[in-house]
């Protein structure tokens, strides 16, 4: 992740307007503290508790926790277009970036991963991954092989390895990867609290 996020920030100090306006100093990108600091006072999302950076970046992470520069890039570069025309409806905001740009990109990027990765280079494993879609985001140890019924075991091990699922160590569960999850359409459950009310 920092190696990409200097990548990314000496592709915004080479635009002499963001570079003027942020004061970013070319010579200093190669230090990822430096890189870091500056992104994240480029990009001030408001009620996003994680650096900025670190949000965006897992937000892009597949089920193995891999994120591609490609995939960092185009959200990026989407988010960007999005805010442009928000900002130009709203020419009293001065925010370069917000999170509902962010969201909506990445809702954007994460439907086009369905189609031109699941669909397309995993179409033959297409009959699982439908059971995922307008489902849940996270299931519990037991509540995924009912999803899967039969073919479970193998369900659940394929669909680990080509990062659709993972499964969260800590919290004992199975989540959808955050990458295909909105182009998946799953949604949030609570969580039940254990405890007295």
């Amino acid at each position: 992740s920092d190696s990409l996020c200097v990548m990314i920030m000496k592709r915004l100090a080479s635009d002499s307007w963001l570079s003027q306006e942020y004061g970013l100093d070319e010579n200093k990108l190669d230090d990822v503290d430096y890189a870091r600091e500056n992104f994240q006072n480029m990009f001030k999302l408001k009620y996003v508790t994680q650096q900025a950076f670190d949000w965006i970046f897992s937000l892009l992470a597949d089920g193995r926790g891999v994120v591609t520069p490609r995939d960092l890039i185009d959200l990026l570069k989407e988010a960007l277009h999005i805010q442009s025309l928000w900002l130009q409806k709203h020419p009293d905001k001065s925010e370069f970036m917000t999170i509902q740009s962010i969201q909506e990109a990445h809702k954007a990027l994460s439907k086009n991963r369905k189609e031109t990765v699941l669909q397309t280079e995993f179409s033959h494993l297409m009959h699982w991954i439908r059971k995922l879609e307008r489902n849940k985001e996270a299931y519990g140890k037991d509540e995924l092989p009912l999803v899967f019924e039969t073919d479970a075991d193998k369900a659940i091990s394929t669909l680990q390895a080509i990062g659709v699922i993972q499964f969260d160590h800590k919290k004992s569960r199975y989540r959808v990867a955050k990458l295909y999850g909105a182009g998946l359409q799953v949604y949030a459950t609570r969580e039940r609290k254990s405890g007295k009310n």
